[in-house]
């Protein structure tokens, strides 16, 4: 027996699963029972449970953020200056994100700190209001995007990787 299931999800995160279901030719419907199939497992799906069953899914869902992860930073770079996005990563050299928060609200309250505290807008010739219009405007995904690009910068520790990762960021 079917029976319907309501759940609230960014609209940014819609489109992006809406493509994401598109282009593998199966509806946003069959993702989300396939997905909770694999979680809860039936008689049927023991199969998913298997050592190797384990590994094809986080193989699959890896591929499904990557995906959408590559899609949104295509969009960040149409947003962000060089500039923004060196104070960005400047701003954020220690920061570690906790996922209980809204990455919207953590990535605008990190850069405002880091301005106020720090003058990382007079350091990096940023328009601070201009910047911090450009962040509220963020889905709290490309939020979330931003903060675990800029972790994968500073947990590489390598500077000279540091053009690479503004370029990731900004146009």
């Amino acid at each position: 027996m079917k029976t319907n299931l309501t759940i609230s999800i960014d609209s940014e995160l819609k489109k992006k699963i809406k493509a994401y279901c598109s282009l593998k030719g199966f509806t946003i419907s069959e993702l989300i029972t396939n997905f909770f199939w694999s979680i809860l497992g039936e008689k049927e799906f023991e199969e998913e449970f298997t050592k190797e069953g384990f590994k094809n899914i986080l193989k699959q869902e890896k591929e499904i953020i990557d995906t959408l992860k590559k899609e949104t930073l295509s969009e960040i770079k149409q947003i962000f200056t060089h500039k923004e996005a060196s104070l960005m990563i400047d701003a954020l050299n220690g920061f570690i994100y906790t996922p209980e928060a809204n990455s919207r609200d953590v990535l605008i309250s990190e850069v405002m700190d880091a301005m106020k505290y720090q003058k990382l807008d007079e350091k990096w010739g940023i328009d601070k209001d201009k910047l911090l219009s450009k962040l509220a405007s963020l889905s709290s995904f490309q939020a979330f995007v931003i903060l675990q690009t800029i972790a994968e910068f500073w947990e590489e520790d390598r500077t000279e990787l540091l053009d690479e990762y503004i370029s990731k960021l900004s146009s």
